[in-house]
């Protein structure tokens, strides 16, 4: 079934030496999907991954699909195709840093044969090195990408329509904003140094490259690689570990440690990606290990499980009694450990730590309750700086500041710098730190003022549900977080509804309004997902392409307002017009945006 396995770096998979090599992705698969938050996880593995060791990619399984060798090796990707389109996107965005810069290193002749390998991995021969699929003007993108680059020489391609709000532009821009924030502020010699290294982590990464023959063989490798034969996690390995270490003192310590292993678990929950997380965080701010064993800096996904070998090897009940107690407090952050409203302030301060996308600060969470007696902290000092942390998360989920890769270290070191304090002590010195690292109320009013939905639809939800609770009483509050449906399939009963609506056929009503078909579809690109044109409703479905006056006015069977006049004080001033334009969505935008500054202030 499998011709060849190997493990691959990224520079041999597409390699300078084998220009005639190409990778097809088929036209029956999906089209290009991936998201923000994957754009950051890829790039952050691989920053963190230690120098020496090439990060894991995962697999790709391709079939030798080469019609006629002389011309071209074609293999067709049925499997890895979102993850190598991503990749070339960040060798892209690598090749423009490395360019621009091509006077500061044009005499080294090692560095220009670097410059001119990354080149050769998106484009050798005249042809990409990755043709991707129809679908969503995928291939068409990327094509036109690599020409505007200088990349590809190809006098029939134009730039298609809507080229820069589809992903292989967003993806693309992500990078290059990613990269020239981490340069910011770095002397010359810096940021090449930087650039360099970064382009030799990407090049040094591993795939596991699975070649057969035929598309069955392909299809019943994917089934068992994705539903039938899932890898072991870093939890099941150090789970391994730890029992084989308790085996060695006898049948009843093996008992033990797997029942408090279990319980360490329930409390985390079933998600392998948290509990996977709570262990790189525990050891981030607990720094369990000593002597040599201690050189390690961050716990990162690759490294984890070495780590926690070394920990397990200073003795077996140490490190159960410490992590079962951390597993229990990081449950009541993440909301798998129920306490029965012992404590509703922090319950609510951790969740919407969690809805504003700010895990990584639930290790600075984590420390401060498992230390809160030696630290002097009350409840409500854990509440105010869970509050801090979210407000902090806000800011930097929409500007990209500080860079993801960064946020470990800067959580450790505010870590460190409270050892010696107490009390109010604490919840200062964190106010400080995460101001002296967060983004300028300017960048933030700026990231505020774009089409925040199209960036980060989730921390758009966040901001605007914020901003709604902020004008309700006891007896006003409505929970905009309710869900419903089965238990396999739920959704927000409250959602984000676009005043004028995101659609791309654009009703007639909205045309007038807007001021004609041209206005209207100059609206719809630049306007339709900022923030004063967005707010919230129970009945998204029964608004839809709607008219703004039947948006104002809808009633439900029974009479109650359904539509802008349903009470929510974000809706107060939209229930009171009757008309919407883009001078109105720039008016309120800045209104909104104003709100935020102050509302996620420190």
């Amino acid at each position: 079934m499998i011709n060849s396995a190997s493990p691959t770096p990224v520079h041999e998979l597409l390699s300078a030496d084998t220009k005639k090599l190409v990778y097809v992705i088929p036209k029956y698969q999906r089209e290009y999907s991936w998201m923000k938050y994957q754009w950051e996880d890829l790039i952050r593995d691989i920053q963190e991954e230690d120098p020496g060791h090439g990060h894991f990619l995962g697999t790709i399984i391709c079939m030798n699909a080469t019609r006629d060798v002389t011309k071209e090796i074609v293999l067709e990707l049925i499997d890895g195709q979102q993850r190598l389109t991503t990749l070339s996107l960040l060798l892209a965005a690598l090749f423009v840093e490395l360019r621009d810069r091509r006077a500061e290193f044009e005499d080294d002749d090692d560095r220009m044969t670097i410059l001119l390998n990354l080149k050769l991995r998106l484009v050798a021969d005249g042809r990409p090195r990755l043709r991707l699929q129809k679908q969503g003007n995928n291939d068409d993108d990327f094509r036109w990408l690599l020409k505007n680059l200088g990349l590809l020489k190809d006098e029939s391609l134009s730039q298609p329509s809507w080229w820069g709000v589809r992903r292989i532009a967003k993806a693309f821009r992500f990078f290059q904003d990613e990269l020239r924030g981490e340069l910011e502020g770095m002397t010359p010699g810096a940021r090449l140094e930087h650039v360099f290294d970064l382009v030799d982590r990407v090049s040094n990464s591993i795939v596991v490259k699975l070649e057969v023959k035929d598309h069955a063989s392909a299809y019943t490798l994917f089934e068992s690689l994705n539903n039938r034969g899932m890898p072991l996690s870093p939890i099941d390995l150090i789970k391994n570990s730890l029992l084989m270490r308790a085996d060695r003192l006898g049948s009843a310590r093996i008992d033990e440690a797997y029942e408090q292993w279990r319980n360490i678990l329930t409390n985390l929950g079933d998600n392998p990606n948290e509990q996977e997380r709570f262990l790189r965080y525990y050891y981030n701010v607990f720094e369990p290990l000593s002597g040599e064993a201690a050189a390690t800096p961050i716990a990162t996904k690759s490294n984890l499980i070495r780590l926690y070998e070394k920990y397990l090897d200073q003795g077996v009940d140490d490190f159960l009694r410490d992590v079962s107690a951390a597993a229990h407090q990081y449950g009541r952050i993440i909301d798998t450990v129920n306490l029965d409203g012992e404590n509703e302030a922090l319950d609510e301060a951790t969740t919407r730590l969690q809805r504003a996308q700010g895990a990584p600060g639930n290790a600075l969470l984590l420390y401060l309750l498992v230390r809160q007696q030696q630290l002097g902290l009350t409840d409500d000092h854990v509440v105010q700086v869970a509050d801090l942390v979210t407000n902090f998360f806000v800011r930097r989920n929409l500007t990209s500041l500080p860079a993801t890769y960064e946020l470990p270290r800067m959580f450790k070191t505010i870590v460190h710098e409270l050892a010696d304090l107490q009390g109010e002590e604490v919840v200062h010195h964190v106010r400080e730190s995460l101001l002296a690292h967060s983004s300028t109320d300017e960048s933030f009013r700026a990231a505020l003022s774009r089409p925040i939905y199209e960036d980060n639809a989730a921390m758009c939800r966040f901001i605007i549900a914020t901003l709604a609770e902020q004008g309700m009483t006891k007896e006003t509050r409505t929970d905009l977080w309710r869900r419903a449906g089965s238990a396999n399939k739920q959704y927000y009963v409250w959602t984000i509804e676009h005043i004028f609506p995101q659609g791309s056929n654009i009703p007639r009503a909205w045309q007038d309004m807007m001021g004609g078909p041209e206005a209207a579809a100059s609206a719809l690109e630049s306007q339709v997902h900022r923030l004063g044109n967005l707010t919230l409703t129970g009945y998204n479905s029964s608004l839809g392409n709607k008219s703004f006056i039947e948006k104002r006015d809808r009633i439900d069977q029974r009479g109650n307002a359904v539509g802008y006049r349903n009470g929510l004080n974000l809706n107060r001033e939209l229930a009171m017009k009757d008309s919407w334009n883009v001078t109105q969505i720039d008016q309120r935008t800045e209104q909104l945006v104003e709100r935020c500054l102050k509302v996620f202030a420190f």
